[in-house]
């Protein structure tokens, strides 16, 4: 009998004899149980079997390796110590430290999983105490008001757009930029070949004009813009002792966008159109209108049937948890959940939240991401998109509203109706398909930002492979 096979006949033993009357566990489930227990190394034996078990069958060998996958990135996300908790945690509190480091263990503010017998902590468990519990940002930034290395550019560039018409774009940015994904030398055998997907933006959204494709590392396809993942799609062999390189060199010109809609009276919804029932329909994973959420939802919005007031509650209510570094999103069942029961959220986090709210209070809403192309503040980003009967889709990034110290006209709340000028967008949805399409699951399952890669093995993730974007500010 082989291990899983014992694994799975005392996981049946279990189950009868605790919980008389019950079916026994599928494969599946018993993988489950076994991580959930934190026998990570017994549940990824249990998945080599059955992947193996299913031989040619890939339909049936694919929820196996995506169970697989999602352990990989577990391990990779969990995997500091206590000692190298307390460490980071003693710049700031001392010889108190390990009572710090109980208390917050035990408040759920640090992160962690128990694996293979050993307590181990998010990558970033450490830092994000210092983002989100109020007395250790009070000890760690006294004196410091929070500024951000863009908050000088957006100051500059909200004004600009608020003097143009509502709804106008304005304040355009033109950009040459080449991002490059370099996989390394022999993490793959030679003569393997690699296949690459790169985000680039898309043509279909009016704050980006004056698109061009100016260089590709190799003969590239360009994703269809029915595709809410835009990208250039690239293959390459892998050469033994030398690490391979794929790029895209694009430009194209970004606007800025507000709408003033401070007392405008917005139109009744058609609630029998197509775009109504798509964009607050319930959609899994993430956009679920839980019951919880549809009472939260009630809760912030009360009476209120004005759609942009509406957003703008749900704007001040999300924006209250702070930012802090995230898990890979593959690894939560139901992001907005998390926001709510963890009290804090990275960008993309808060933005499904909002969504979700949005979508249960009768207002039309979508996900939107690329890059923020900010000078000297380059990096991923994710916002959303409300829908207006009457004036169309109005950008919202919450994340952005959570800035304290812009001093602009319109200030932090300037993105309940609006978007600065420096932004990538190469995303019009989350968690759909690529073109062409890829065989293995995705390293980030929900978002397209940093790039994808896989070999006819398996996907390749992030720590067998490096990216860079350079950005040449033209204007």
């Amino acid at each position: 009998m082989n291990k899983y096979a014992i694994a799975i006949a005392a996981l049946g033993a279990f189950a009868a004899s605790c919980s008389p009357g019950k079916t026994q566990l599928t494969p599946s489930q018993a993988v489950d149980a076994q991580t959930a227990a934190g026998n990570y190394a017994r549940a990824e034996s249990m998945l080599d079997s059955l992947i193996a078990d299913a031989g040619d069958d890939f339909t049936k060998a694919y929820v196996f390796i995506h169970k697989k996958d999602s352990l990989y990135k577990l391990r990779s996300d969990f995997r500091r110590t206590k000692d190298e908790v307390v460490s980071y945690v003693e710049r700031y509190y001392g010889d108190s430290s390990l009572v710090k480091v109980k208390q917050w263990i035990e408040n759920g503010v640090l992160e962690y999983r128990v694996i293979d017998g050993d307590t181990l902590f998010f990558r970033n468990a450490a830092p994000n105490v210092f983002r989100v519990d109020k007395e250790a940002i009070a000890r760690a930034y006294a004196g410091n008001d929070g500024g951000r290395a863009q908050d000088s550019v957006l100051n500059v560039n909200l004004p600009a757009i608020l003097s143009a018409p509502s709804g106008q774009i304005a304040d355009p940015k033109t950009m040459k930029v080449r991002h490059r994904i370099t996989v390394k030398a022999d993490v793959v055998p030679a003569g393997d070949t690699l296949r690459v997907w790169i985000p680039i933006p898309r043509s279909d959204v009016p704050r980006q004009t004056d698109i061009e494709i100016l260089a590709t590392s190799d003969s590239a396809i360009v994703s269809p813009l029915e595709y809410c993942h835009h990208s250039a799609y690239m293959e390459k062999v892998a050469e033994a002792g030398k690490p391979t390189e794929f790029f895209v060199e694009y430009k194209y010109t970004s606007w800025g966008q507000h709408f003033d809609l401070e007392g405008v009276e917005i139109a009744p919804y058609d609630t029998t159109s197509a775009l109504y029932k798509e964009y607050t329909a319930v959609r899994a994973p993430h956009l679920l209108q839980s019951e919880y959420m549809c009472v939260l939802a009630k809760e912030i919005v009360g009476n209120e049937t004005n759609p942009y007031m509406k957003v703008r509650k749900i704007f001040d209510y999300v924006k209250q948890y702070p930012w802090a570094s995230a898990l890979n999103y593959s690894l939560i069942k139901d992001i907005p959940q998390y926001v709510v029961d963890n009290k804090k959220g990275d960008c993309g986090q808060v933005a499904l939240l909002l969504i979700n709210l949005a979508r249960a209070s009768g207002v039309p809403a979508r996900w939107q991401s690329g890059l923020m192309m900010h000078p000297k503040s380059f990096n991923m980003h994710d916002w959303a998109e409300v829908y207006y009967e009457g004036i169309g889709w109005v950008p919202v990034d919450v994340s952005f509203g959570r800035n304290k110290v812009l001093t602009n006209k319109g200030g932090a709340q300037f993105f309940d109706s609006g978007i600065d000028s420096w932004r990538m967008i190469a995303n019009n949805g989350y968690t759909c398909g690529f073109y062409p399409a890829k065989k293995y699951p995705s390293s980030d399952t929900v978002d397209f930002q940093a790039g994808e890669v896989e070999t006819s093995d398996g996907n390749l993730f992030y720590d067998k492979w490096s990216w860079n974007v350079d950005i040449d500010y033209m204007n």
